[in-house]
């Protein structure tokens, strides 16, 4: 995250805990493509949560969006680009409705879960709207 803001410090600590910050977000990071450009949006954890997932993507970015805008913007795109388009109740989906979970695990692919994607949220797309 070589775009992030710079911060100095008189205090060494603060400055170690923010470039730790700036590490710790930048292994959070899931790679967005759009149209041969690359943009980045933020995990919701590790490990098990490194995925796309709506609300908690949007709230990391909007807390480092002084920090690192860029993760807003790749978390819109995508976001945008998986936002649903039909009406299915098994992914919880209505046309206009934000993602809040994609996964790609065991479960999922065999159809026990409904995470590929899954839209069982209120807020993921209220927060993109103000993101």
């Amino acid at each position: 995250m070589t775009n992030a803001t710079k911060l100095r410090s008189s205090n060494a600590e603060i400055a170690e805990y923010y470039q730790q910050a700036i590490v710790d977000m930048g292994a959070l990071r899931i790679k967005v493509d759009d149209n041969g450009h690359q943009f980045w949006m933020p995990a919701a954890g590790i490990p098990w949560f490194v995925a796309v997932f709506g609300r908690d993507s949007i709230i990391a970015s909007l807390q480092a969006i002084a920090v690192y805008h860029e993760f807003a913007r790749g978390t819109l795109l995508k976001l945008a680009q998986l936002q649903a388009t039909e009406l299915d109740d098994w992914h919880d989906a209505q046309p206009g409705k934000m993602l809040h979970e994609m996964r790609r695990d065991e479960l999922t692919k065999l159809h026990q879960l409904p995470y590929e994607p899954y839209y069982g949220t209120v807020d993921t797309t209220i927060l993109w709207i103000v993101t």
